[in-house]
């Protein structure tokens, strides 16, 4: 089978940094562009951060455009977790020498999925918005997409979603709370989506500790010395390492790790207490979901062998 072309949208970030390497690791993924949104950051260092992790692995044919500065109808609030003064774990890789793509991201989305009509997805692994300025531009995209995975939300099907919220409620994901109106029209767009929720990416057995980061470090390259230093500036805060954004790509590339269920969900976008949070219908006897949007939704994932896979394909790189 031919690659699956890929457009990520994504907010660097030390984790979508580690997403975007595992994407150009992975053979079954062809990268087509990067669009950048503000999430982690703001869009500017978003944008710097991308075009210096395709300079480390060598990648210059790839478009990375800069999107939108902040949420649909808000301020982008500040992310309580810090990601560094550099916001790639104080790694300091060089200033980018590659140029930005001349159009904002959302018009490179439209031209990507326009010329690939039908063979494109999309993975995200930041804040919605700029993907939603594309739908509210040109929507035919909604069915041109052939599905769009993201990292996004918390939908009650493990224990550890409401225990780990990073959202600046007690129950919501960053990525959806950064701009909840971004994420309801995206959600209610009729696009093939599947999410991995922090219900998932924060399951103890996935989790990347420090004898991971040893193993990583025992192939020497350019790559496995940024990410070994990047992953400690999070364990050495006394974090835990969560492979929230790689997750998405690994379930593009290797959907058997996880196990998925179908949800309706919705976003909430006027609660003062649960602004951002993904709202699904767990109930039997209830009526509430039955016109919200249905989605696949990760439930499960083989945490030692995501580990092991993401370990190979980072230090599989140059």
């Amino acid at each position: 089978m031919p690659p699956e072309k890929v457009i990520l949208d994504c907010d660097p970030g030390i984790d979508d940094a580690l997403a975007i390497l595992l994407a150009f690791a992975s053979p079954e993924l062809e990268v087509r562009a990067i669009t950048t949104v503000s999430g982690n950051l703001h869009v500017n260092k978003t944008s710097a951060n991308a075009l210096k992790i395709l300079e480390l692995i060598n990648v210059k044919d790839v478009p990375v455009a800069k999107g939108a500065e902040k949420p649909l109808f808000r301020e982008l609030p500040k992310d309580p977790f810090s990601h560094g003064e550099d916001g790639l774990g104080n790694t300091w890789l060089p200033e980018p020498k590659i140029k930005l793509y001349s159009k904002h991201a959302s018009d490179l989305i439209i031209e990507e999925v326009a010329e690939n009509k039908e063979d494109i997805s999309l993975i995200s692994t930041g804040p919605l918005t700029n993907i939603a300025l594309a739908l509210l531009r040109e929507r035919k995209i909604t069915k041109w997409i052939k599905r769009h995975i993201m990292i996004g939300g918390i939908y009650g099907v493990t224990p550890y979603g409401y225990m780990n919220a990073t959202g600046l409620t007690p129950v919501s994901e960053w990525n959806i709370y950064v701009d909840p109106e971004a994420a309801k029209i995206v959600f209610n767009s009729g696009m093939n989506i599947t999410a991995i929720g922090i219900d998932v990416t924060t399951i103890p057995s996935a989790e990347f500790k420090r004898e991971h980061v040893a193993k990583l470090a025992q192939v020497d390259t350019n790559v496995t010395r940024f990410a070994t230093k990047a992953i400690r500036y999070i364990i050495d805060r006394g974090f835990p390492m969560h492979l929230h954004d790689p997750m998405a790509i690994m379930a593009t590339t290797t959907s058997s790790l996880f196990k998925f269920t179908k949800l309706k969900v919705d976003v909430e976008i006027k609660g003062e207490l649960t602004l951002g949070q993904t709202v699904t219908e767990h109930r039997l006897r209830f009526k509430w979901g039955e016109d919200k949007p249905e989605i696949t939704v990760a439930c499960d994932v083989n945490g030692p062998a995501l580990i092991d896979l993401f370990i190979k394909r980072i230090q599989s790189l140059k």
